[in-house]
């Protein structure tokens, strides 16, 4: 049994997943900003457990476009993915994380490699300050 938390907008705010919003004290990252899912996510995680979730996922769709994602953006949905895996695994549920970059757009492939290999960077760098255990 799995659980699935997205960062999209606009999202239903289901039990499940608490829906995004548009944070702009985060930076821009187009649609799809900060999200609400971490608030109560702990007391979640425990309902899910005992119902049988064993790991769950949280997909963070990122645009690229002119002057998005910015950096502040990227933290903040780097800082909440770690968080997010940290709280999995405190539960003993597996954390699946996808930071997905959007390939599609007007922009070159070299500015989607630069976004994709910052994005990913401040990801990683997000888990190691965090309690997140990466080995698996």
């Amino acid at each position: 049994m799995a659980c699935r938390f997205r960062t999209t907008w606009p999202s239903s705010a289901s039990s499940r997943d608490q829906g995004g919003h548009r944070g702009q004290a985060h930076g821009r990252l187009s649609r799809r900003d900060h999200h609400r899912g971490l608030d109560g996510l702990r007391e979640r995680l425990i309902e899910y457990y005992k119902l049988g979730a064993r790991f769950a996922k949280w997909r963070a769709v990122i645009d690229i476009g002119d002057n998005i994602p910015s950096h502040a953006a990227i933290e903040a949905n780097a800082h909440a993915l770690a968080r997010y895996a940290g709280l999995c695994q405190e539960q003993n549920i597996v954390p699946i994380v996808e930071p997905e970059v959007l390939m599609d757009g007007a922009h070159t492939v070299e500015r989607c490699d630069a976004v994709t290999s910052g994005v990913l960077a401040e990801y990683l760098r997000s888990c190691i300050a965090s309690a997140f255990i990466l080995r698996a």
